[in-house]
């Protein structure tokens, strides 16, 4: 009988050790993960549905870089074990960038351990059939958001589904294109309507009345096919969205560049770099759900597609990284034009600055005179120094020899015996002895020089020649900045 009690007392007492912390009176069938839209300043968050433990929550912000957010960093979640609902309250307020989505995983186990002769308390039994709910709920809610197969279909029957999603968007395409060229048909119809109402009120001037009628029933019915138009469009379009979960950008829209799931067509693409790049797409982040048919984020463009569509950021990428004005002009190139405007205020990149007035450019050379860059030589005109005069012969002018060193001479003669007998001064009138017809010599006397006198004959005028090579002026301009 002690035996007995005392296993009945210690059965209890397991069976208390393990009484969860949770049990709800029922539970609901109305799981579903919350998403709502953030604004910048709302912090609580919250949801209707029972919760066992605070790590079994998940909350994630909508945006492909963000994704989950982390318990007690990110955000703290209050709930009652006993009451459904709960509130989540984020750390930072969410911005309108971003949606916020709730939502539970339950762990897959069995936390409760009954004993033999144990008491099944109601709470106990109840705690656990709503962990087996919860967990069954939580299941669901991911099959309900699986694609799904006819019962029996074998793995190997499994259709592609992603070939049958490129025929949609192929076939949503041809759909787009269709509607668009009913549209121009509708508006040639209604434009051939307008002209026959415009001769009908011409040729029938008499019947003013009537024609003025004709005219207006002609332009209700412009309007209205004007209306079927664009009902195609938007048809077309919002079949498009529906196969491919895509929407078209528009134009304003394409140049903010607010998000990655809206496509842009060729003509926005290139309405929005069509200085080469020269405007810079701005990124943004995702808003709603990801496209999952015939995007291409690669910014190489690798793909080469005719069927694939660019995201925006995939755009950006190309553009800045290819055609921008600051890969083809960096900071230190040199622009040239035939026209005054700075390219600053032309293409709006960059500072710049007017550069080499007045002097041409030359290459730069490994040694000697151009071997260093941005060095500045030469000059428009040049006077010849003496050095650089090439070698030259002068007329004598008016040069004149000046007299000078006033002197005589002495003369030796011979007598008829050819002996010495004096000396003699030479003059005209001697004619005695054998002087006559007769060559003598004189001594040398009175060593001297003379002066020049006067200058040489001049050439040239001494002015500076020019010293300009053929040229054509231009407006040269470097970026700085």
């Amino acid at each position: 009988m002690k035996n007995r009690v005392f296993k009945s007392i210690t059965g209890f007492l397991a069976l208390c050790l393990f009484i969860p912390t949770f049990a709800f009176a029922m539970v609901a069938d109305n799981y579903e993960p919350v998403k709502l839209a953030g604004n910048g300043t709302t912090t609580e968050f919250s949801f209707s549905w029972p919760l066992a433990a605070d790590d079994n929550i998940r909350v994630y912000l909508e945006d492909a870089t963000t994704g989950e957010q982390t318990l007690n960093t990110d955000y703290t979640v209050s709930f009652d074990d006993k009451i459904p609902g709960g509130t989540v309250t984020f750390t930072t307020a969410p911005t309108s960038d971003y949606y916020v989505v709730i939502g539970r995983s339950m762990a897959k186990t069995q936390e409760v351990g009954l004993t033999t002769s144990g008491g099944f308390q109601a709470r106990v039994v109840e705690s656990i059939v709503d962990r087996l709910t919860m967990q069954i709920q939580d299941l669901q809610e991911q099959v309900n958001r699986a694609i799904l197969v006819p019962l029996g279909t074998a793995e190997e029957d499994v259709p592609d589904y992603t070939g049958l999603i490129s025929d949609a968007a192929e076939a949503a395409t041809s759909a787009a294109s269709e509607a668009a060229a009913s549209a121009v048909a509708a508006a040639a119809s209604a434009t051939e309507a307008e002209n026959a109402a415009d001769g009908v009120v011409t040729e029938l001037q008499g019947y003013a009345d009537s024609a003025s009628a004709s005219a207006t029933a002609a332009g209700e019915s412009a309007a209205a096919a004007d209306a079927s138009a664009d009902a195609a469009a938007a048809s077309a379009e919002e079949a498009a969205e529906a196969v491919l979960g895509v929407v078209k950008a528009t134009q304003e829209e394409a140049e903010a560049a607010t998000n990655d799931i809206k496509y842009v067509t060729p003509l926005q693409v290139k309405n929005e770099v069509q200085y080469a790049g020269a405007v810079s797409i701005p990124v943004g982040n995702i808003s709603g759900a990801e496209a999952t048919a015939n995007k291409d984020t690669d910014g190489t463009l690798a793909a080469n597609s005719d069927t694939k569509y660019p995201s925006q950021k995939a755009v950006k990428t190309y553009a800045d990284t290819k055609t921008t004005l600051n890969a083809v002009y960096p900071v230190g190139s040199i622009y040239i034009s035939t026209v005054s405007t700075n390219p600053g205020t032309l293409f709006g990149v960059g500072t710049w600055t007017a550069y080499g007035e007045g002097r041409v450019l030359v290459g730069k050379a490994s040694s000697g005179t151009f071997s260093t860059a941005g060095a500045t030589m030469g000059e428009e005109t040049h006077t010849l120094t003496e050095s650089e005069m090439p070698s030259h012969t002068h007329g004598l002018g008016t040069l004149a020899v000046n007299s000078a060193g006033s002197h005589t001479h002495t003369l030796n003669r011979w007598t008829s015996n050819n002996s010495p007998s004096g000396t003699y001064m030479l003059s005209g009138s001697e004619t005695t002895g054998d002087f006559n017809g007769t060559t003598h010599s004189t001594n040398s006397s009175g060593a001297h020089s003379h002066t020049l006198s006067g200058s040489l004959s001049t050439a040239g005028s001494g002015s500076a020649h020019n010293n300009i090579q053929p040229s054509i002026v231009v407006y040269m301009w470097q970026r700085t900045a």
